[in-house]
């Protein structure tokens, strides 16, 4: 006789937005879902995992849970886009800061797969004050950066904020994000020397 028992899974993550579903639902992963058994005491799930990498997949009804788990290997699709992997929220102005950007497949995953053995990508500011300066063209192809490119000792030479970079490369949908230049602030101090004491701590200052 067939039985339907509530199932909880764990042990697989998320990328971005994509979460893991089995047997299409979400709820899989929080309250669980209802699993039919056959009379041989089996079992089919469907489970769609969109983050790649090694992971162990565990399953409890409450009660008894998987005592080992099982293993699964999910690989990278087809580099298809570029994602911005580190970059400061927020910079000085003056100061260097560094960036990088990273080719991904559809879901988020970092990933050299379907590259050229070259691929450059180029850092430019699409909007907000200023130019962006420093090496702008780095290669994330196979025999270079293999999917990561590493931006160094760039500069915008302007205060503001909501400053967007950008990072394009031929065939791959385009990253942007936001960074936001403080203005340095200088507080000049006035020292006098070789003055007669008479009585205060202050001496006038005469322009010349």
């Amino acid at each position: 006789d067939r039985t339907t028992e509530t199932l909880t899974f764990s042990g697989v993550g998320t990328v971005g937005t994509y979460a893991p579903i089995v047997n299409g639902s979400p709820s899989a992963f929080t309250t669980g879902i209802p699993v039919t058994f056959e009379g041989s005491g089996s079992a089919r799930v469907i489970l769609i995992d969109y983050l790649a990498g090694t992971a162990t997949l565990n399953v409890t009804d409450g009660t008894a849970s998987s005592p080992t788990g099982i293993s699964i290997s999910v690989l990278p699709g087809v580099a298809s886009a570029l994602a911005f992997g580190t970059a400061p929220a927020t910079v000085t102005y003056g100061s260097n800061f560094n960036v990088e950007v990273r080719s991904t497949d559809q879901y988020g995953n970092p990933s050299a797969t379907g590259l050229s053995s070259s691929r450059n990508v180029t850092l430019t500011l699409e909007s907000g004050a200023g130019d962006l300066l420093g090496n702008l063209t780095q290669d994330v192809g196979t025999r270079a950066g293999n999917e990561t490119a590493n931006f160094t000792g760039l500069q915008i030479n302007a205060a503001g904020t909501g400053q967007v970079l950008g990072a394009a490369a031929d065939g791959l949908t385009s990253a942007t994000t936001t960074i936001t230049v403080v203005p340095l602030v200088i507080n000049p101090t006035v020292s006098v020397s070789n003055k007669a004491y008479d009585g205060t701590t202050g001496a006038p200052l005469i322009g010349r």
